[in-house]
């Protein structure tokens, strides 16, 4: 399952692709209020790198996708952990292997770009940038 289907866009398309609205109206307002928690979270964001603030409306629905898609992947993690018992450190290094999970995502939007594209990227782009996702 891909969280893409459930984000502000997504969640308008059934599973024939057809337009309709699929979810009960409590689904809906349960939804949007969430919606709008991740919508005022990243809006509070400023790139300290040109000092601009993230628009939290433009790049909600890929949030939300981000968000979803860690808890998702975390989650089977966890499963697979209870399955398959993990050594609790790495030798030499000194964090817990759940750090370990989430120090991974952080790397993977770790990136450089200069202060243009920075500006570009938050006028144009539905994506957060890197150092905030």
């Amino acid at each position: 399952m891909t969280t893409k289907n459930f984000d502000d866009r997504g969640r308008l398309y059934d599973n024939k692709g057809n337009i309709r609205q699929w979810w009960d109206n409590a689904t809906v307002v349960k939804f949007e209020e969430k919606a709008k928690c991740i919508e005022d979270q990243y809006s509070s964001y400023v790139l300290d790198q040109i000092s601009m603030r993230i628009n939290g409306r433009s790049t909600k629905g890929e949030n939300i996708a981000d968000n979803g898609g860690l808890k998702q992947a975390y989650r089977a993690y966890k499963k697979y952990e209870s399955f398959h018992p993990i050594p609790q450190q790495l030798p030499g290094v000194n964090l817990t292997q759940d750090q370990l999970f989430f120090l991974n995502y952080a790397q993977i939007w770790c990136g450089v770009m200069n202060d243009k594209e920075a500006v570009r990227k938050l006028r144009t782009s539905e994506h957060s940038p890197g150092p905030i996702r």
